[in-house]
């Protein structure tokens, strides 16, 4: 790598360094990551319970005429 590289990189490190650890903004990172993570999960579990009922009604539905 040339010397013009290596200053690009540099630039670039001290600039994140100034950005996430001098002025905090690693915390709103976190706490974006952690919503998505929530979100994520209820999505996960409301899916999963919404797929369980209608598995329950259709297993249900299959000897009674009048369903299906």
């Amino acid at each position: 790598m040339n010397a013009m590289t290596l200053s690009l990189f540099g630039d670039i490190l001290d600039k994140l360094n100034t950005a996430l650890l001098v002025q905090d903004r690693y915390k709103l990172i976190l706490t974006g990551l952690k919503n998505t993570l929530l979100m994520a999960v209820f999505a996960t579990i409301i899916g999963t319970l919404i797929g369980v009922i209608v598995a329950v009604i259709k297993y249900f539905a299959q000897g009674n005429k009048k369903l299906a």
